[in-house]
């Protein structure tokens, strides 16, 4: 299983269309599976907390486009749960994240350097 780190730059070589969330999945589990990574696809942390793929505990995140605090409070949210040990977020919105939430690492992927 690849770490946080890793498997971040993997999902930065990867092409992504930008359309919605739907497309973005389809995109990111052809990239995983292409690469032989293992994956849930979503998986409810919580009553509360349903992230989009779980790579062993790396959580990923994929959004199109969201508001900027409402995101944050969501990764806030997944970094809460025990089976989280990082986060990857994958969007098109513009975002600075800090390098950790509640002492989780979380890496950004930008859409627009992966667009198709």
């Amino acid at each position: 299983m690849l770490d946080a780190a890793k498997l971040a730059g993997l999902i930065r070589r990867g092409r992504y269309r930008q359309g919605n969330e739907f497309q973005i999945h389809d995109d990111l589990e052809a990239h995983l599976t292409q690469h032989s990574v293992p994956f849930e696809r979503e998986v409810r942390l919580s009553d509360r907390n349903r992230i989009d793929f779980l790579c062993g505990d790396v959580g990923i995140e994929c959004k199109a486009r969201a508001k900027r605090r409402e995101l944050f409070r969501q990764l806030e949210r997944y970094a809460q749960e025990d089976q989280i040990s990082a986060l990857i977020l994958l969007t098109g919105t513009a975002t600075g994240l800090p390098p950790e939430i509640n002492g989780k690492p979380v890496y950004l992927v930008s859409l627009g350097r992966t667009s198709l």
